[in-house]
């Protein structure tokens, strides 16, 4: 890819000229695996210990009730997972704590990086949060308007029950938690890892299939590709910005505005309090609607994210990275980037 269509951001050269050694593309894949599954046994541990304790105390007596064969006990299980209450489904935004800790730990101790050269640049990081926070939802309110105009999607009247207060602010802050989580771990961490010595379209590829691969098994093959563009989108909105700042607020009000503001269940994450719930058409095509997986893999999605993908490649570059930027001083055992 042409480099004067796509210039390196500054935070990808300053990981090359921060990071001490260079490793082959195979063996910074296993690096980066072993920093996911660290950080996400940690992030299910850290989920299944309230889980554990709601499903016995709220459940236990009906679920192992005499009598009961396993494959019952575990179709309810499943079933119960699936209709979390309120303030579990909250916890659980937060449970993606150690997603962000655990890359931020690794870039700063172990490749000796600093947070400037993951995109959290002090700079117009307010700003930049507010910009992204802002594009997820109007990216998202636009995923609503063409649903409704298609007649998937029927909108409710605005409430704001009393009640639900205190989980709508819990629920904002867990969103931009989560929001933030995935981005250093992907675009902070694992994006300007993999562009070291490596044409673009290796971070951008590396940085966006991990997302694909996580994809509820619910999505179907446009939800999946749905998610592709969200990801490429918010990678290249991090280049074009300069620092991670933006896609973090992006992820966050994407996460928030469909859950919480329409109700739709997104990511697995079942629907909890909201403020317009939407009605989703029944006598519609998956196509239109998304289906059990939410409008996040129907092709009003689609469509927005195409857009969304297309003005943010036409961006001017915020903070590139100057052509002869610096390669590593020192490399490691590995020579051969690729």
């Amino acid at each position: 890819m042409n480099q004067s269509l796509l210039p390196l951001p500054g935070f990808w050269a300053l990981a090359a000229r921060e990071k001490k050694a260079r490793y082959s593309l195979t063996r910074e894949l296993l690096r980066f695996l072993l920093v996911y599954l660290i950080a996400s046994t940690i992030q299910g541990m850290l989920l299944a210990i309230p889980m554990t304790a709601w499903i016995f105390t709220a459940h236990g007596e009906e679920l192992f009730a005499e009598g009961r064969s396993m494959g019952t006990i575990t179709d309810q299980l499943f079933e119960l997972m699936s209709n979390l209450p309120d303030w579990l489904v909250i916890l659980s935004l937060f449970a993606a704590l150690p997603v962000g800790i655990v890359p931020m730990f690794f870039c700063r101790k172990i490749e000796r990086r600093s947070f400037a050269s993951m995109g959290l640049g002090k700079d117009g990081a307010a700003t930049e949060y507010l910009i992204g926070i802002a594009a997820g939802a109007v990216l998202f309110v636009g995923v609503a308007l063409i649903g409704s105009a298609a007649g998937a999607f029927r909108f409710g009247a605005f409430s704001l029950n009393r009640a639900d207060l205190p989980l709508l602010l819990a629920a904002l802050v867990g969103c931009l938690v989560e929001g933030a989580c995935f981005e250093i771990m992907l675009r902070g961490y694992l994006a300007p890892t993999m562009s070291v010595g490596r044409p673009v379209f290796v971070p951008l590829i590396m940085s966006t299939v991990p997302a694909m691969l996580l994809a509820s098994g619910d999505s179907g093959t446009l939800g999946t590709i749905n998610i592709l563009l969200l990801s490429l989108m918010l990678c290249l909105f991090t280049m074009r910005r300069g620092s991670i700042w933006g896609a973090c607020g992006l992820h966050a009000a994407w996460l928030f505005t469909g859950n919480f503001v329409f109700g739709f269940s997104l990511s697995e994450k079942g629907p909890g309090p909201c403020l317009i719930p939407v009605e989703i058409s029944s006598s519609l095509k998956k196509l239109l609607t998304g289906g059990s997986a939410g409008p996040e893999a129907s092709i009003c999605a689609t469509i927005m994210l195409l857009a969304a993908l297309g003005l943010v490649f036409a961006l001017r570059s915020k903070d590139p990275a100057p052509p002869e930027a610096p390669t590593p001083a020192s490399q490691g055992p590995d020579q051969n980037p690729l």
